[in-house]
């Protein structure tokens, strides 16, 4: 089994995400500025092969003293950690000076966000490293750096052999002892932003006994945020359902259904409109509204009717806008 980088930033931030990607193999959702960073990202390999250093690099690469000779272009790296198992990255940039490897991996993100994120990331700048040392014969150390190109910035990380190697340890175990033992815990943290939500069995109800979940949850002080975040995500799906559930019954492609406890779930229609101060009828009609549609959707008494028209308005204060409603009764 090959593991990207990128498969073991997201076990770090969702078990059950990783089993998906890696495991599965499914491709996860891919987001309109991801698009672009991964078009922006061919040109300037494109460039660079070509032997010419993009002119948003220019600075950074007289900045950092580097130039293309000897330099490799999204350089693939692999190594193995067990006997099934092996780790794999394709760098943007790298280059061998003496026992050092300069990596650059270009982010071409435009968010302020995202620089402040990236501060904080160390998994892929470990990784990187620990591969580019590790495949070398004469690597060791490495120098790590963030590039964004529209910032003109870039974020240094240095690691030497044995410091890239124990924090290398610290994210990948996990992961080894997690597919060893098949056990991938959803994190219930960021499931909004997952990009592969769509095809995760926590975010389909239908297929889900509740119940397990229930008897997991043991509130604390450490878990409580991410329970009402359960919670949060849970009533969402149960009022889209709900939704869903009574178009059908309204259209007719679902008839009232016998609930387990005996109870029948049926649509009804009511009459219902909104009650409405008459004195802002003349400012309905001189914008347009026509009094029979105002009586519609209005409550009005019977005397406020007769002001409206000139008819009787028996025929009229009855009426209202339908609206359904799901009800389940014994």
């Amino acid at each position: 089994m090959k593991i990207r980088q990128s498969h073991i930033k997201l076990f770090h931030r969702c078990p059950y995400a990783f089993k998906l990607a890696a495991i599965e193999g499914i491709e996860g959702e891919k987001t309109a500025i991801m698009e672009e960073g991964i078009e922006k990202h061919k040109e300037v390999e494109k460039s660079l092969l070509e032997g010419v250093i993009p002119e948003n690099l220019m600075p950074i690469f007289k900045h950092l003293s580097l130039t293309l000779e000897e330099a490799e272009v999204e350089k693939p790296l692999e190594i193995k950690v067990t006997d099934k198992v092996s780790i794999t990255a394709k760098l943007d940039f790298v280059k061998y000076v003496g026992d050092k490897a300069i990596i650059l991996d270009w982010k071409f993100s435009s968010s302020e966000h995202s620089l402040n994120y990236y501060v904080n990331e160390k998994i892929q700048p470990v990784i990187y490293s620990h591969l580019a040392i590790e495949t070398d014969a004469f690597a060791e150390r490495a120098e790590f750096y963030f590039v964004f190109p529209a910032y003109q910035k870039i974020i240094p990380l240095e690691f030497d052999r044995e410091t890239a190697k124990e924090e290398f340890k610290k994210y990948v175990n996990p992961v080894i002892k997690a597919i060893n033992k098949n056990e991938f815990t959803p994190c219930f943290s960021a499931c909004g932003s997952c990009l592969y939500k769509k095809h995760c069995e926590y975010m389909r109800p239908e297929s889900v006994d509740i119940t397990k979940y229930e008897q997991k949850f043991e509130i604390t002080q450490d878990n409580a945020a991410r329970v009402y975040q359960f919670i949060e995500k849970a009533s969402a799906i149960v009022n889209k359902l709900k939704e869903e559930l009574k178009g059908k019954m309204i259209n007719g492609e679902i008839s009232p259904i016998e609930l387990a406890d005996g109870r029948i779930l049926q649509v009804k229609e009511r009459m219902g409109r909104k009650q409405v101060d008459s004195k802002i009828i003349p400012f309905l009609i001189d914008n347009g509204i026509s009094p029979l549609e105002i009586l519609k959707i209005v409550k009005l008494s019977y005397n406020d009717v007769k002001k409206l028209i000139n008819e009787v308005p028996d025929r009229y204060v009855k009426q209202g806008k339908s609206f359904y409603v799901i009800e389940a009764k014994k």
